[in-house]
Formats: structure tokens, sequence, C-alpha cells
């Protein structure tokens, strides 16, 4: 392994431990030293990145977060939008995924599914 992931969504203190029910920075910093060391170790070398999950939340906190992982000596930030799995968490997305071109593709396959008899409409309904 020579390329791990951390997530961290903030690095405001009050923000991250809500967002990850209490988690810490501390932590962070200290698996991302640990991972550097054991790579060290072996004669390995290894790159660490952070993973921001953005939301309505948190999008503010972004530049900083980039900023502190520099710091840090994190190689990378990968930043993914929440893809919510039901409606409490489609009330937090930063976005709406819903363009122009999304809306087409969507009704293409609904037509598609039709054919075979399947509802995409009752999709949430199958999360439950």
């Amino acid at each position: 392994m020579d390329r791990v992931c951390i997530s961290a969504d903030s690095v405001e203190p009050q923000r991250l431990g809500a967002i990850h029910g209490g988690a810490r920075i501390a932590p962070i910093v200290a698996g991302a030293d640990s991972l550097r060391e054991a790579a060290a170790r072996h004669g390995r070398e290894i790159r660490l990145g952070l993973e921001f999950v953005v939301t309505r939340a948190n999008f503010g906190d972004l530049p900083e977060l980039v900023r502190w992982a520099a710091r840090q000596g994190f190689q990378f930030v990968i930043v993914t939008h929440m893809l919510p799995y039901d409606r409490t968490m489609a009330a937090q997305t930063a976005f709406s995924p819903m363009s122009d071109r999304a809306i087409e593709i969507y009704r293409d396959w609904r037509d598609r599914a039709a054919v075979e008899q399947v509802e995409l409409r009752r999709y949430f309904e199958s999360m439950h």
C-alpha cells in the first residue's frame, strides 16, 4: 500500500465533532504520523491525503482544510459531494446533481425500466 486517504470533513473542531460523532483533529494527525513512521521503517514511500465530503454545513471549511492539509504534509485532497441515501441527508447536500443532462439520462433509463415493468420512482421505498 502506498497511498492512504483519511476522511476529514472539517478542521473546525466543533463542526468536525458534529459531522463525525465527536471526531477530533489530533487523532488524524497522529494516524498520519504513524503511517509515515511505518512507511519509513519499512523503506517505503507513502502518499497521504484527505477526503472532504461537501455538505451545506461544511463547504465554507474547504479552503482552510486545504491549507491545513498542506501544513501537515498531506500530498492531496479529494473533494466529493454527499450522495444522500435518505430524505434527511438530501436536505444537507451542498448542491443538486439535477442538471438538464442528469434529468435526460434519468428519463431515458426510466423509459427503459418501464418496458421491463420496473418503477424507478419507488427507489427510496426499497431502502427501508
